[in-house]
């Protein structure tokens, strides 16, 4: 579960940002992107709720533990968001 960053106003909810633990279980360190993307609430999720934002170039030591933050760009959010987060550019 991510850790969530917001700002409000009187009836608004915007997501500022989020952190999200990887852990790395290999017997290598690496590196990857991380990818978060948010969706309203659905049946199992909704509609996209802004472009995902990719956080590139993130070093992981083997059996590591590594906090990734996303700088999220303000997006309107309802009570109740669905989040995805990938990876890629494994090495």
């Amino acid at each position: 579960m991510p850790s969530w960053n917001t700002r409000t106003t009187d009836s608004e909810r915007y997501l500022t940002g989020a952190s999200v633990e990887f852990f790395n279980r290999g017997t290598a360190a690496g590196t990857f992107s991380a990818i978060m993307q948010l969706y309203q609430d659905g049946s199992p999720a909704g509609a996209t709720i802004g472009s995902p934002v990719q956080v590139n170039g993130l070093a992981i030591a083997s059996n590591g533990f590594l906090v990734v933050d996303f700088a999220l760009p303000e997006p309107l959010v309802p009570n109740t968001v669905v989040f995805g987060v990938s990876v890629s550019n494994l090495v």
